[in-house]
């Protein structure tokens, strides 16, 4: 164990407007085996009763600690818990989702035995609507060095872009100062960042993380020119941060597959914009984009 005044995990939760669910993720916190952490609750300025929800929590464990922010974003809300973060490892957990009682306890026991930089266990997707839950593909359980990992990574496929299924060191992330963009999908740039820097990442055999899914799929939502936008440039910085570091040639066709799944999964139908010539701006660079992904062969 770490510091007698400092866990071994620190766990960030990002609160909005989730009165409906804080209480089943904050509780599955509560009841890990692996007790040794402490939990950074940021409300970002939540106008339903979470930051209530989540004030009892604090007042009962010590090991809760609540902090209140103006609607500044998931993105700035992260980055700010990271900056009160005291634990070797950091663990990322969304508000409306929960976790087994031993999610902490497998990835732990994993990254400390491993000697890696990450560890990733597998996750569960539960609807809300009917309490079902659908069990998701998993890169097979091991350890795999950063030319491994950042190959699936990039495929987005038995490594996915996301924070939650994850235990990251705490000095991985601030040591090479790797924060979270302003934007939507943020945790693609973020993670990308991430294993560029690492030298190992081991993977357990469970699936302890419940992902809530409460909304439409991406397919069927509507989607904001905004978001559009910021789906269209994770491929450009892609493409742009491989080549700064010398690795697209390597990972080139990795890329391809992640650019072909952007520009062909993208609704252009379902496309909100405030003004039509910012749809049509839209528009025109998923069909360029699609152009451009037939020249590719991945």
């Amino acid at each position: 164990m770490g510091d007698i005044n400092k866990p071994e995990i620190s766990i960030i939760i990002p609160i909005y407007n989730v009165e409906k669910y804080l209480s089943r993720c904050l509780g599955s916190v509560e009841k890990q085996t692996f007790k040794d952490f402490e939990v950074i609750m940021v409300d970002d300025g939540s106008t339903d009763g979470s930051a209530g929800i989540a004030k009892e929590f604090a007042k009962r464990d010590e090991r809760f600690k609540f902090f209140s922010r103006e609607n500044l974003g998931a993105s700035k809300t992260r980055n700010f818990a990271m900056e009160q973060a005291t634990g070797e490892y950091i663990s990322f957990i969304d508000s409306d989702d929960y976790v087994s009682y031993n999610f902490l306890a497998v990835l732990y026991l994993a990254i400390k035995r491993s000697d890696a930089d990450i560890a990733m266990c597998g996750f569960n997707i539960h609807y809300e609507q009917n309490a079902k839950n659908k069990s998701v593909k998993s890169l097979k359980a091991g350890e795999y060095s950063r030319d491994e990992a950042l190959g699936y990574l990039l495929k987005d496929n038995e490594i996915r872009f996301f924070i939650w299924n994850k235990l990251w060191k705490t000095d991985l992330l601030k040591n090479n100062d790797i924060q979270f963009r302003d934007m939507y999908y943020e945790d693609i740039l973020f993670c990308t960042k991430a294993f560029v820097k690492i030298n190992k990442l081991v993977v357990v055999d469970k699936k302890a993380y419940y992902y809530s899914r409460r909304t439409k799929t991406f397919l069927e939502s509507s989607m904001s020119d905004k978001r559009i936008n910021d789906y269209i440039y994770t491929v450009e910085f892609l493409r742009k941060f491989l080549e700064e570091n010398n690795l697209y040639d390597k990972y080139k066709d990795c890329f391809k597959v992640h650019a072909n799944h952007v520009y062909w999964s993208l609704p252009i139908l379902n496309i909100q914009a405030s003004h039509s010539s910012k749809k049509k701006g839209c528009i025109k660079r998923i069909i360029d984009g699609r152009k451009q992904v037939k020249k590719y062969k991945p």
